[in-house]
């Protein structure tokens, strides 16, 4: 067996096939510095590809400074709002809308959510027969509600 990928036929291979290795060889190349690190050298003259660029958007995923985490706290809220002026029965919006102000700090906020899906929750629990998911918002509003009163006690 050989290392070596041998083709079933050359004229079966198209030229796009050839332009996408070429672009892979052109785009990155792995060398091994002094340290004993692998690098990654990225030519980035015509693709639009940074490699700084990538590093950022994983530190900002993974690390996010408080700045961008309170943005992503304000944009999921927001969207939480929105789901509950579409579907105000559904307590599962409250309660999560609730743990985010809970992560936040905004214990009242929480306090209202909590006891809105509460009443949901406990609602749908009594009229459906089968309510599983009803039953789980039910207990973890009841969970939310208690830890956020402790806080604003």
């Amino acid at each position: 067996m050989t290392d070596e990928f041998k083709s079933i036929s050359a004229e079966n291979q198209s030229s796009t096939e050839d332009d996408f290795n070429a672009d892979l060889d052109e785009q990155q190349q792995i060398t091994l510095s002094t340290d004993g690190e692998f690098a990654f050298e990225a030519d980035t003259s015509n693709k639009g590809f940074s490699l700084s660029a990538l590093w950022q958007n994983l530190r900002r995923a993974f690390l996010p400074t408080p700045k961008e985490r309170a943005a992503q706290h304000n944009r999921r809220i927001s969207r939480l709002s929105s789901a509950i002026e579409f579907s105000p029965d559904a307590p599962t919006n409250y309660v999560l809308r609730g743990e985010l102000y809970m992560e936040i700090g905004d214990y009242a906020s929480a306090v209202v959510d909590f006891r809105r899906a509460l009443e949901l929750a406990t609602a749908q629990v009594e009229n459906e027969d089968w309510g599983i998911i009803a039953q789980t918002m039910q207990d973890r509003a009841q969970e939310g509600l208690a830890e956020a009163q402790r806080h604003t006690l």
